[in-house]
């Protein structure tokens, strides 16, 4: 929280305009009754603050910026006693005998702090929450430890869905109907029980886990439930080095899952990453078995003769040729990974070989798309799950195959950087001045390090303060030809949509 309202688009979403208009307005009118003892002006300046913030709803619906919560056990109560305090407050303060501009007032005053009585429900309901999710908890350890499953975590700075979901199809391919999966982004303890609860059936003999973390001890929290016995780490890096302060926090999180393993447990590094390296050492050093992987370094599990094309990766493990719809080198190691501990699982090089020439990427992480009107002149790399600075620059590093098109690539700029922020902004503005022909910011909220990384003579950008904005400018380049545009992170769904019509 602290991260995002460190920016101006996040702290707009904390504290909305029309909201501050409300209490300022609430502020002064407080103090001008206090004065003069006239509700008139005051209730003249309520309904115009009524009037903005209904002005702005309305418009947020039709650029399609109102998003509705999930609809969850917690939610649902926090938001019924919410509605239903605010109700009885509204109804009580009319049943007294005051002049209509007094009800007005008061009705003025409970609109402006509803925000707040939100947030006392939300304290309010934690013990009871807290209890329910522990509750849950408990029935899914019990369920999944009276069933013989082996469980895979995976976990890592970023790298982790992608992990999963080629694990996932190698595995599912050679084991019909025995593999589960954690859906999504569920990676933590709660998504994990429900998943178990929910869809864990008697013919599942392999269940692969994400496992996130924002502090020490969820990773081993997710490990006390599903007790798994293969671990991967896919990468250790600088991502979300805001919330746990240091790396060195970061690995002590990620090295939770290696600790939860058996003795004759397996886990697996990508040595191409330093962090993961630092825990490889760790874990030799506390006798576990580990398996490395890698498409720059000497491992277990190498990539060779690596030939990266726009729309295919091809490579050598152990003699055996892979060819895979994988785009970007960067998914190369999830790749790997996901070789290596289906090769554990009994399955032969060549069978996964077989079914990686086929493997699907991930929604929203690098898929590579194409506009329904305009074929193959606009095509779409959307990249919009997350944002972290080795990532962007590999999806940049990508856009380099699309040899005779023009290359936009649209970026808000990356959170949960912590002291490496204007650092790594700074890289990836020198990346973006070296491959883009245009880019489109649409956020401010980083573009001075990213300018400095720009270079005076980069002219070719704008901030765009709205979708339509962004898409405008996309649909003015494209006139010159064929175009590839690279969505980072989330926010431009919407642009995305429009131009794959």
């Amino acid at each position: 929280m602290m991260d995002s309202m460190s920016t101006r688009t996040g702290f707009k979403k904390v504290f909305p305009a029309p909201q501050v208009i409300k209490v300022l307005l609430l502020i002064v009118g407080a103090i001008h009754f206090y004065f003069v003892r006239e509700l008139e002006t005051f209730v003249f300046f309520g309904f115009l603050a009524l009037g903005l913030e209904v002005l702005d709803l309305f418009m947020r619906v039709l650029q399609h910026r109102v998003f509705r919560p999930k609809k969850t056990t917690k939610a649902t109560l926090i938001t019924g006693a919410t509605i239903g305090l605010m109700t009885l407050l509204g109804a009580g303060a009319l049943s007294f005998d005051m002049n209509y501009e007094a009800h007005i007032l008061t009705l003025f005053i409970l609109s402006a702090v509803i925000g707040d009585v939100n947030s006392i429900m939300v304290f309010i309901f934690h013990p009871i929450t807290k209890r329910m999710k522990q509750k849950v908890i408990l029935k899914a350890k019990q369920k999944i430890a009276a069933q013989d499953v082996k469980v895979i975590g995976i976990t890592g700075s970023y790298g982790k869905s992608s992990t999963k979901e080629f694990l996932y199809q190698i595995l599912e391919a050679a084991y019909p109907g025995e593999v589960l999966r954690t859906p999504g982004n569920t990676n933590v303890d709660i998504g994990v029980a429900q998943v178990i609860l929910k869809n864990l059936k008697p013919q599942h003999k392999i269940m692969v886990v994400e496992m996130g973390a924002y502090k020490k001890g969820e990773i081993r929290a997710i490990c006390d439930i599903v007790k798994p016995e293969i671990g991967i780490i896919t990468a250790v890096a600088a991502q979300h080095l805001a919330l746990f302060g240091s790396l060195k926090n970061i690995q002590d999180a990620k090295y939770e899952l290696i600790e939860s393993l058996p003795e004759d447990g397996v886990a697996l590094f990508n040595v191409d990453s330093d962090g993961a390296v630092g825990l490889a050492d760790r874990a030799i050093d506390d006798g576990r078995k580990i398996l490395t992987f890698s498409c720059e370094k000497t491992a277990k599990f190498m990539a060779l003769h690596v030939q990266v094309q726009a729309r295919e990766i091809n490579f050598d493990i152990h003699g055996v040729k892979f060819t895979a719809s994988v785009f970007g080198r960067q998914n190369l190691p999830n790749l790997l990974a996901a070789i290596a501990v289906a090769r554990e699982c009994g399955i032969p090089l060549q069978d996964i070989a077989k079914t990686v020439r086929n493997i699907q990427m991930p929604d929203k992480i690098m898929c590579l798309k194409e506009s329904k009107t305009y074929g193959d002149d606009l095509l779409i790399i959307d990249d919009s799950y997350n944002a972290n600075p080795d990532g962007v620059v590999a999806a940049l590093n990508y856009m380099e195959a699309f040899k005779g098109y023009a290359k936009i690539f649209v970026f808000p700029g990356m959170l949960e950087l912590g002291p490496k922020t204007d650092m790594e902004h700074i890289r990836v503005g020198k990346k973006i001045e070296k491959t883009c022909d245009f880019t489109v910011f649409t956020s401010e909220d980083f573009i001075k390090p990213i300018k400095l990384g720009l270079g005076d003579n980069y002219k070719k950008y704008i901030i765009s303060q709205s979708a339509e904005q962004t898409l405008q400018a996309i649909k003015e380049y494209s006139k010159n030809g064929k175009i590839v545009v690279l969505f980072e992170s989330r926010g431009s769904e919407s642009v995305m949509e429009e131009l794959l019509k």
